[in-house]
């Protein structure tokens, strides 16, 4: 590398060298896998499509979670109604990619043809339910697996930008590596056929760190373009998504600092600023990224008043009628972040170390991250971060870029009152993954040897709990079975297990009765042949399923009464009772089965 490249890569905190791959890696360190090789792409590969392949089976051992049919009736009725009016607390893109097979099937929500309203929230889910119920348990499974394998789209594209960041700021090795622990997190594999926003927004918050990154580093014109592009699209997968910006803001301020304390340049400030992209290409950066998230919303034009979704509520009366006739674009996009913003303000149910309430804890992510993430991965982590502090090179601006979002995006979170689920900040955990082998993969021997150890065993830890991803905890809460002492509601139980453990009751030909997380659940239960009016009576007899977050007392809680206010709903003395031993693939951990006959 000759002098001139040398200096090049000097003034670039990122470095890229002028072959386009990057080498960070220090060249005294005797490495045993080599930082680059043609085979390193292919094996990326392969872990991604073994990855899709385990995602897609295990949603074909599932029924829907709670959440699904809100989703999916705003996929379906966002074509025929031309306009985003179901569930506008979520944006559209997730909803177009799943309900497009859906309509191709010749599904529709009739009602949503011609008009222009914005619905209120349960016309979502009544909506949804008419789609999965419209037919027979084939019809069922039909829909829910059209609409979920189109959505592996997004775990896809998430791979690939952990590749693409790998890549750019090390070498394809830690591309490589990052993408086969990745394609092992438990998170991800469940999550990545599901009907909802939150693996979708993990590939959007990835997508635009790296072009965000490629951008703050080039300052061209083709970069400019395509990082407003992924801006736009990334938040028409999920609001949060918006928290890359800060993050980004971040790593533009600090980049050129070395040059505002440099003694070299006569104008300090000068050279600072010389490191920013010019103003014409932030202001092109920001309309192309409206345009592009405009267009999800297929260029609608409305007012906000045209809608039910809050009309009856004090703040919206009280607001001012001028406003609310006033023609803006995407009014489904204002509708829902002022949705966003009430829902925010006074909490969710949510429950943590065995105690419920709705304004949620601080340390609600941080601790499902340690409880849900595989031992090899927090292993891992702790000894990058003892290697990073200690051993030299530490590649800081290598670190920078990986560490900052998440501390930002995790940062934000915890101080949310809406912690319903580590798929919350899946963002952020393919970033954890990526740290560490940033910092593994380039150290010595033992190093990459240690990393691919953490690897194989971190595989193994989600292969022992296939195809029940959902449920998955590590040894640190004793492992799935005891997980819900901890956390409940979508880190354990969504609803997923209520057909296998319905099918289950049906097959034994006793009474049987359920208490079952899932929404419009009378629906499934009536399609797998059982009556519901018997199967949900009260008080229950004979065998008798119930959910965790229902055991718990989850469903229903309201923190002003501070108990259950659904009848007959104090189900804690059955912790103290031993369920039935029945299959995991029946109950799925999120379900336990009594027998009330017996003693």
């Amino acid at each position: 590398m000759d002098s001139h490249q040398t200096a090049w890569l000097r003034q670039m905190p990122i470095a890229e060298p002028l072959n386009g791959s990057a080498v960070t890696s220090p060249t005294h360190i005797r490495q045993w896998l080599p930082p680059c090789h043609r085979a390193y792409p292919w094996l990326a590969v392969v872990a991604a499509c073994i990855m899709l392949l385990r995602a897609g089976y295990a949603s074909t051992q599932t029924s829907h979670t709670v959440d699904e049919p809100y989703h999916l009736g705003a996929a379906v009725g966002i074509y025929d109604a031309h306009k985003h009016i179901y569930g506008v607390q979520h944006p559209p893109l997730p909803r177009l990619v799943a309900g497009l097979p859906l309509v191709l099937a010749g599904e529709h929500v009739e009602e949503a043809r011609g008009m222009t309203k914005v619905r209120y929230e349960e016309a979502a889910n009544e909506a949804g339910a008419r789609i999965l119920y419209g037919g027979d348990l084939v019809h069922y499974r039909a829909v829910l697996n059209h609409a979920r394998w189109a959505m592996l789209i997004f775990p896809a594209i998430a791979l690939l930008y952990v590749y693409l960041l790998g890549k750019w700021l090390a070498s394809t090795l830690v591309g490589m590596l990052a993408v086969i622990f990745v394609s092992f997190d438990p998170t991800l594999l469940a999550h990545s056929t599901q009907v909802t926003t939150d693996v979708a927004a993990a590939a959007g918050f990835l997508a635009c760190v790296y072009h965000g990154l490629r951008w703050i580093v080039h300052r061209a014109w083709g970069s400019s373009i395509a990082a407003g592009a992924v801006f736009g699209l990334a938040i028409s997968c999920k609001f949060s998504t918006v928290l890359v910006l800060p993050t980004l803001g971040l790593i533009l301020m600090a980049r050129p600092l070395p040059e505002l304390f440099s003694k070299m340049h006569a104008s300090r400030l000068r050279a600072y600023f010389s490191q920013w992209p010019s103003l014409w290409k932030i202001v092109a950066v920001g309309v192309i990224a409206f345009l592009s998230l405009w267009a999800t919303y297929f260029l609608d034009v409305g007012s906000i008043g045209d809608q039910d979704l809050f009309s009856n509520e004090r703040a919206w009366v009280n607001f001012p009628d001028r406003l609310k006739h006033i023609q803006v674009p995407m009014p489904s996009f204002v509708l829902g972040n002022m949705f966003l913003a009430g829902h925010a303000k006074y909490g969710h149910a949510t429950y943590l170390n065995g105690h419920l309430g709705k304004l949620g804890w601080w340390y609600y992510f941080p601790e499902a991250i340690a409880l849900k993430s595989p031992l090899a991965v927090l292993a891992g982590f702790a000894m990058a971060l003892l290697a990073w502090l200690i051993l030299r090179p530490r590649q800081p601006w290598g670190v920078l870029v990986i560490v900052t979002p998440v501390i930002v995006f995790l940062g934000i979170s915890m101080r949310g009152h809406i912690d319903l689920g580590i798929r919350h900040v899946l963002p952020i955990l393919p970033l954890l993954y990526l740290f560490v082998c940033f910092v593994l993969a380039q150290r010595g021997r033992m190093a990459q040897a240690t990393l691919l150890c953490l690897i194989a065993v971190a595989g193994l830890e989600t292969a022992f709990i296939a195809p029940n991803y959902l449920s998955y905890f590590n040894l640190i809460a004793d492992g799935p079975n005891q997980g819900d002492r901890y956390l409940i509601d979508s880190n354990v139980d969504w609803g997923q297990n209520v057909l296998t453990t319905a099918q289950w009751l049906k097959a034994q030909n006793r009474p049987c009765s359920m208490r079952v997380t899932g929404g419009k659940i009378e629906g499934l239960i009536g399609l797998v042949g059982l009556d519901p009016t018997d199967t949900l009576e009260s008080p229950p007899h004979g065998l008798f399923a119930i959910s965790k977050n229902v055991i718990h007392g989850l469903d229903g809680y309201d923190e002003p009464v501070g108990k259950p206010i659904v009848p007959g709903a104090d189900y804690s003395q059955l912790l103290n009772r031993r369920p039935l031993a029945v299959s995991r693939d029946v109950t799925g951990y999120s379900i336990k089965i009594y027998d009330l006959d017996q003693p």
